[in-house]
């Protein structure tokens, strides 16, 4: 089935359709404008006889989270015989954009981006869901409120409390989420739990001030193949390998991480405090409180692609 709509096109009676900003296994993402507010908005449309039925998911469990500062509002959800529609808010440049283009963060600004991320996986946490799909591609930020992060994409998140009570880990599950991400857990089939988005978090800020992670770049024939090289190199990697150079801070929040219990509650105030204790620690080296790209505005000029 195309995705392809006119320019133009009306979707749920007032947003309009501009130009395609973006594309996955999902379907596709449009730019849009409110023709009654001429306020511009994001459209994602999927296809209903794709194989992954993931925007009716995400839309409910939005509706669920918001309002919530750095998690987009839906506008709108809707379907026809041919796909599924959700209108959100329009965001700003994704981090995986700007890593693109920087290469490498700034201690600081990983940690301060960091910071941003255990507040809103807290928060999402709190309301009895799991992210499932931490990744650069899944931050945003503001378009307007630049300096506030946003957590998208809820396509893959799930309920871990049913009646009252945390899920039971259950084991041979699939990948679930971004394999460079995933955490030991996954790649073992363990059900996904709250100490997984964490680990995923801890990785990904390595990743902002390395450039990299061991376990990129790796030679395979499968997809299967490929998942097994990256949980054996993950396995292999100690902490104190993949901290390496880092500040010791970083060494212990991923170490806690590693070491929760599937259905553990999370300090999230102790992760909080080690990313901000790193923090302070660079402000005072040069006073300045900036995220790399504000430093280095003209570096990050063009409209991010992957706005949802």
């Amino acid at each position: 089935m195309s995705f392809f709509r006119e320019e133009g096109t009306i979707i749920g009676r007032k947003y309009k359709v501009a130009n395609k900003i973006g594309s996955g296994s999902f379907g596709v993402v449009y730019k849009g404008i409110n023709i009654r507010s001429n306020e511009l908005v994001a459209i994602k449309i999927e296809s209903l006889t794709g194989k992954s039925k993931l925007l009716k998911n995400e839309a409910k469990i939005c509706r669920h989270l918001t309002p919530c500062l750095g998690i987009s509002s839906v506008r709108y959800y809707g379907i026809d015989q041919e796909n599924s529609y959700a209108v959100f808010d329009l965001l700003g440049v994704s981090l995986d954009t700007y890593m693109e283009r920087l290469k490498k963060f700034s201690i600081k600004t990983s940690c301060k981006l960091g910071m941003q991320m255990i507040e809103r996986i807290e928060y999402i946490h709190k309301k009895g869901i799991l992210h499932r799909d931490i990744k650069p591609d899944n931050f945003l930020m503001g378009k307007e409120d630049t300096n506030i992060l946003y957590v998208i994409d809820f396509g893959l998140s799930k309920n871990y409390v049913e009646r009252g009570k945390h899920i039971k880990c259950k084991d041979k599950k699939k990948m679930t989420g971004t394999v460079r991400y995933a955490s030991i857990n996954i790649h073992d089939g363990i059900e996904p739990s709250r100490r997984d988005d964490l680990i995923s978090i801890g990785y990904m800020l390595v990743y902002f001030i390395k450039g990299n992670l061991p376990w990129q770049g790796l030679d395979a024939t499968t997809k299967e193949e490929k998942y097994n090289k990256i949980g054996e190199v993950k396995r292999k990697t100690t902490i104190e390998e993949l901290c390496k150079d880092l500040p010791m801070e970083l060494k212990v929040f991923i170490d806690y991480c590693c070491g929760l219990d599937f259905a553990e509650t999370p300090n999230y105030a102790l992760l909080y405090k080690l990313l901000e204790k790193i923090f302070n620690q660079e402000v005072k080296k040069d006073g300045n409180e900036n995220l790399d790209w504000d430093i280095k505005s003209n570096i990050v000029t063009e409209v991010n692609l992957k706005e949802l």
